[in-house]
Formats: structure tokens, C-alpha cells, sequence
């Protein structure tokens, strides 16, 4: 068994349950040049003061103030109901000038990771809908290392292919 060790200096903080969604939203409010999204699940949402809306309502502000985001998304050839949330979620914020992508349906994109301005990586077992966000328990890292923050982002690009 091969086993890589990495020496990189990072500060890295747990994220549990409802501390993720502010830490989400404050990292995305504080967006300087980019936002890099990978999520297997984006949820819809019911009305402009959803908990899942101001999600994507930052993003969409963040867009406006001139931040370059882009957003993967899983793309499934078994899961209709995902791909039903991901591509109603994905024409929105496409219409909102965000750049949406879709992974490969052959291979499952499990990914939850957010990466802002190449320093901060907020990556764990969390989904974007209503129940990850307000309900579930969750367990996610805030990784502040622009090493790692570069890593994601290279893992995130193979997938856009």
C-alpha cells in the first residue's frame, strides 16, 4: 500500500451542522476574485427567503461584484431526482451569469467542496438543500492553504473536461 504524505502548512477548523451554512455564506459574501463549486446535490428552493435561496443569492451577488464564479454539478445516469434538482438549479444560475457545468453521468461526482480565492477550502459531507443546510448532521473543514485550495482546484478543472 502506497501511502502520499504531504507537509503543507494549513489551518483547518471543523465545521458542524448549522455552522457550515454561516460559514458558507461568509465566505462567499467576502469572495474577492473566485469561487469554485463542486457539489453533488444542489437543492431547489420554495421562496426568495429559503435558507437554500441566500445560498445561491450570494453567489449571484458575488458574480455582480465582478468575482469569477463557476460551479460543477453532479450530472447522474441513475439518479433522475438529483439530476432534476442540478439542472433546475443549474439554469438559474446560468441565467444569472454563472458558469455551470456537469460531471462526466458515467462516474459519480460525490464531491461538496467550495474553494474561494485560492486560499480557503470548505470541503465535508455537505449538500446544498434544506436539510443539509438547516437539519442534518454534518461534518465539514474550513482549510485555509492556498496549497490546498490549488489541489481542489486542479481536481475540480479534470472534471469539467
Amino acid at each position: 500500500m502506497l501511502f502520499l504524505i504531504f507537509y503543507i502548512n494549513a489551518e483547518v477548523y471543523p465545521v458542524f451542522d448549522r455552522e457550515y451554512y454561516d460559514t458558507l455564506l461568509s465566505l462567499l459574501a467576502h469572495a474577492k476574485k473566485e469561487i469554485i463549486v463542486a457539489m453533488f446535490e444542489a437543492g431547489t428552493f420554495k421562496g426568495k427567503w429559503d435558507a437554500v435561496y441566500k445560498v445561491y443569492e450570494n453567489l449571484i451577488k458575488a458574480r455582480k461584484r465582478g468575482v469569477s464564479v463557476k460551479v460543477l454539478l453532479e450530472f447522474s445516469n441513475w439518479n433522475e431526482r438529483v439530476n432534476e434538482k442540478n439542472f433546475s438549479i443549474g439554469e438559474f444560475l446560468k441565467r444569472n451569469g454563472i458558469k455551470v457545468y456537469y460531471d462526466n453521468p458515467k462516474k459519480c461526482l460525490h464531491c461538496k467542496f467550495v474553494v474561494v480565492d485560492s486560499i480557503y477550502t470548505l470541503v465535508g459531507s455537505s449538500n446544498w438543500g434544506y436539510y443539509a443546510l438547516m437539519k442534518n448532521s454534518e461534518a465539514n473543514v474550513l482549510i485555509k492553504s492556498k496549497e490546498i485550495a490549488l489541489l481542489f482546484i486542479k481536481y475540480f478543472y479534470e472534471r469539467c473536461k
